[in-house]
C-alpha cells in the first residue's frame, strides 16, 4: 500500500504488549487526523558475509511480513478508513525509526520492546527516539487505559520556548478527542521546612510572592490560546512541588500527558529531567514535543 502525501503517523512495530498498545494508539491518532499510518519493523542487519546470513535474513523478513499482515488485518477491522503502509528495514530500531519519522506528523512507540527487562520502565528504543526525534514522539504504556476511564489532556507549562509547542500540540489533541485541557505549572520553594516547625513571617511572604509569580507565569504562557482553540475548555493549575511529581499526579486520571523537550544542539544528549521523569513514571501515553516542532 501507499500512503498519502500528507505527513503520516509512524509507529514502531514490535511483537509485544507494548508494541500492540502503541499500534492501536497510533491507528486511533491517524483516524482522528485523517492521516496515513506507517508501520515500521526493524530487523538486525547482521554479518552480511556470513554463509548463513541470507537464510536468516529471509526468515526475519518472513516473520516481519507475517506480523505486519496480522496487524494490518486488525487495524482494518477497527479503523477501516485509515490507509496503512509498512516497511521492513535492516538496522537498529532507533536509527530506522528516526529516519522513517523524519517528516512524520507523530512517531509512536511502546515503552519497551520485546527484549526489554521487566524492571526497566523505558526501553532503549523508546529512550533513543524520544531524546533524538524531531517530530512529536508519543510513548505508550503496555496497558493503556480506555478513553472513558480518563479525563483531560494534561500539559506541563513553564517559561521556556518549548512549552508553547507543547501547549499547541496538547490543545490540538484535546480538541480532536473532545477533552478539556489541563495546564499545570509547578513551582517549589528553595527551603523545605520540617513538619511542625513554625514558618517565619518573612518566609511566608516569600512563599506568597513565589506563588503569585507562578500564577503569573501560567497566565502569561496560556494567554491567547483560548481564542485559537475556542472549542476546548482550558483549566489551569498552579502546584507547589517538584514538576515531575506534579505532572505525574495530574495525569493519573487523564487520557494523555504532553511535555516539551529541548531542541537539537551540541550540548543535548538526553531529555530534560522533567520530560525524562514523566515518561518513566506515568501510566498514560506521554507526548514529547521538541522545540523544532
Amino acid at each position: 500500500m501507499t500512503i498519502s502525501s500528507r505527513r503520516p503517523v509512524v509507529v514502531g512495530l514490535e511483537s509485544s504488549p507494548h508494541g500492540e498498545a502503541a499500534v492501536r494508539h497510533a491507528a486511533a491518532l491517524a483516524a482522528r487526523r485523517h492521516l496515513g499510518l506507517l508501520l515500521v519493523r526493524a530487523i538486525p542487519a547482521g554479518p552480511v558475509h556470513a554463509p548463513w546470513s541470507g537464510t536468516l535474513l529471509r526468515e526475519m523478513h518472513s516473520g516481519a511480513d507475517a506480523l505486519i499482515s496480522e496487524v494490518v488485518r486488525d487495524i482494518n477491522a477497527e479503523f477501516p478508513r485509515v490507509e496503512v503502509s509498512s516497511t521492513v528495514r535492516a538496522g537498529t530500531p532507533v536509527h530506522v525509526l528516526l529516519e522513517e519519522a523524519e517528516w512524520a506528523d507523530t512517531l509512536v512507540v511502546g515503552t519497551r520492546g520485546a527484549g526489554g527487562f521487566a524492571d526497566l520502565l523505558l526501553g532503549s528504543t523508546a529512550l533513543g527516539v524520544v531524546s533524538r526525534g524531531r517530530c512529536p514522539v508519543i510513548v505508550v504504556p503496555a496497558r493503556e487505559r480506555s478513553l472513558p476511564e480518563g479525563r483531560g489532556v494534561v500539559v506541563g507549562v513553564d517559561e521556556s520556548p518549548r512549552a508553547q509547542g507543547a501547549i499547541e500540540y496538547a490543545l490540538r489533541t484535546a480538541e480532536e478527542m473532545g477533552q478539556p485541557l489541563i495546564a499545570v505549572h509547578a513551582w517549589s520553594d528553595a527551603v523545605q521546612m520540617a513538619p511542625g516547625v513554625m514558618v517565619p513571617m518573612v518566609y511566608q511572604q516569600m512563599l506568597g510572592a513565589e506563588a503569585d509569580r507562578a500564577g503569573l507565569v501560567l497566565a502569561e504562557s496560556m494567554a491567547g490560546w483560548g481564542e485559537k482553540f475556542p472549542n476546548v475548555t482550558i483549566e489551569t493549575r498552579v502546584v507547589q512541588g517538584q514538576a515531575t511529581y506534579a505532572l505525574v499526579s495530574a495525569a493519573c486520571t487523564a487520557v494523555m500527558l504532553v511535555v516539551g523537550s529541548q531542541g537539537h544542539g551540541p550540548l543535548r544528549s538526553l531529555l530534560g529531567s522533567v520530560s525524562h521523569g514523566v515518561v518513566h513514571h506515568t501510566t498514560v501515553p506521554v507526548a514529547i514535543v521538541h522545540t523544532e516542532h
